[in-house]
């Protein structure tokens, strides 16, 4: 369902349409096909449009893989232009909600509501860049392997990792990223801004979605979030870890058609 179409290196699906439109972000370091489970549910009812982050998936029309969260923000607003998209509502999971966050800072006109699954406001604590550092280390010199064994179990639950079927899915994901692509997404994780500051000025309905497993954002920090942000829902999904989604896509489905079918319509 991805790369039928490009945009300055980016592959994206526009279903078409002229309901609202409604883009997913993907989570790092995997592709839009996360979002499978959700775009049959909502092409009818919005235009639905998916799309790689430059670098992973088939966004990968490009030697240069040096990256920082400023390019992925600047990549959704050059989206838009380009899809003629003055607002959208726009749902990110992870890295998606941190693309979101500060794409909102730079551009808060360009948005008709926020869906931030399994994300945070903040920048990486000091430990939290030697990781990503040592992270880089074992991809740039040994590739994607170990990547693609042990990350998916941070990202899944204990249901999830015993699922085989998933499992593999998502091993294969990492696995057949380009490895430049996969250090350069690690960059721009590296290079995010802290944008706590900025939640009070959010003025467009939010909804936050946490999974009850989720051993890399914790339900209890997207609840402070949501404390934090005055137009916002919060919820919970069970069995569920970082990949929210993916593991319990009817929940998750059924959370954010709620949230944008109790929003009014935005008449262009």
């Amino acid at each position: 369902m991805t790369g039928n179409k490009y945009i300055n290196g980016i592959a994206y699906n526009d279903y078409g349409g002229n309901n609202e439109p409604l883009i997913f972000i993907h989570a790092f370091p995997l592709s839009s096909r996360m979002w499978d489970r959700q775009v049959p549910f909502f092409v009818d009812k919005f235009r639905v449009i998916t799309y790689d982050l430059r670098g992973l998936g088939n966004s990968k029309q490009s030697d240069y893989f040096f990256f920082t969260m400023e390019s992925y923000c600047d990549d959704l607003i050059m989206l838009m232009d380009s899809l003629n998209i003055l607002k959208a509502h726009v749902c990110g999971l992870s890295i998606g909600g941190y693309i979101i966050f500060r794409t909102f800072q730079k551009y808060p006109n360009r948005f008709l509501s926020l869906t931030l699954s399994n994300t945070k406001a903040d920048r990486d604590s000091n430990d939290g860049l030697i990781n990503r550092a040592n992270m880089l280390k074992e991809v740039l010199s040994s590739g994607l392997e170990k990547l693609s064994k042990e990350f998916p179990r941070k990202l899944l639950s204990e249901s999830g990792i015993q699922n085989d079927e998933l499992l593999a899915e998502i091993e294969h994901t990492i696995s057949s990223q380009d490895t430049k692509g996969v250090a350069g997404a690690i960059l721009a994780l590296a290079t995010r801004t802290d944008c706590t500051d900025m939640l009070d000025t959010i003025n467009v309905p939010v909804q936050l979605i946490a999974g009850s497993e989720d051993k890399l954002t914790p339900p209890d920090s997207l609840s402070e979030l949501s404390e934090k942000i005055a137009l916002s829902a919060f919820s919970v999904i069970n069995n569920a870890g970082h990949l929210t989604a993916v593991e319990q896509p009817d929940e998750f489905n059924r959370i954010l058609s709620g949230f944008l079918s109790s929003l009014p319509e935005y008449q262009s």
